[in-house]
């Protein structure tokens, strides 16, 4: 599948937003998803389908101080 990501295309075979931050190797406690403009809770990462037409943005958090 071809996705947008973060402003970029990306093909990835992930079919669910766990799948890809699996695929990605993402850190999936310091990262919010955002999907087609709707930031999507964690805990559905698994049941939400991936859809070509729908862009991901992943915000990492970064720590420090």
């Amino acid at each position: 599948m071809k996705l947008t990501i973060n402003g970029k295309e990306r093909i990835v075979e992930s079919k669910t937003l766990h799948d890809l931050m699996t695929e990605l190797n993402v850190n999936g406690q310091l990262v919010v998803v955002e999907l087609a403009g709707d930031i999507i809770p964690r805990e559905k990462w698994s049941v939400t389908e991936l859809d070509e037409q729908k862009p991901v943005e992943l915000v990492h958090f970064v720590g420090g101080g």
